[in-house]
C-alpha cells in the first residue's frame, strides 16, 4: 500500500467564477393595460407614475393622468398615494387616496392593473 497520496488544489477566485449576487427587490407586474404584460422594478425612494415625460414609471394611456400616483419607500415599506388624478387609485378594487402596499395587492391606475410583489429575487447587475 502506498499512503503518500496527497494532492494540493489551488483555487483561483476571480470575478469570472463568482456567482451573481441575488438581491430581493419589490416589483410591479403589469397584468392589464397598454404595454402588458411587463415587470417593473421599483426603485427605492419616491417614484411618480403617470403619462408625463417627467414620470419615473410612464404609460401612454388617456386614462392615466400626467402625474397620477406616487410610490414611496420609507425604509420599511412601500405606499402608494393618488396625486388627485382624474380616474383615481384602486387598491384591491377599493378607491383609496393612500395605502401601504402588501405582497399580492392589486393596484389599478386608470386602465393599468398591477400586482405588487414584495421581496422577489433579482439578479443584480
Amino acid at each position: 500500500m502506498h499512503d503518500d497520496f496527497e494532492q494540493t488544489v489551488q483555487l483561483n477566485f476571480s470575478k469570472t467564477f463568482m456567482p451573481t449576487p441575488i438581491v430581493r427587490r419589490d416589483i410591479l407586474s403589469q397584468i392589464k393595460g397598454p404595454g402588458a404584460p411587463q415587470t417593473i422594478l421599483i426603485q427605492d425612494g419616491t417614484s411618480i407614475i403617470g403619462r408625463s415625460a417627467d414620470a419615473d414609471i410612464r404609460f401612454q394611456s388617456s386614462r392615466v393622468s400626467r402625474k397620477h400616483a406616487k410610490l414611496i419607500y420609507d425604509g420599511a415599506e412601500y405606499s402608494c398615494t393618488d396625486l388627485d388624478s382624474h380616474n383615481g387609485l384602486l387598491l384591491n378594487g377599493i378607491t383609496v387616496h393612500s395605502a401601504a402596499l402588501r405582497d399580492g395587492d392589486t393596484i389599478q391606475i386608470g386602465d393599468i392593473v398591477f400586482i405588487y410583489h414584495q421581496g422577489v429575487q433579482w439578479a443584480s447587475m
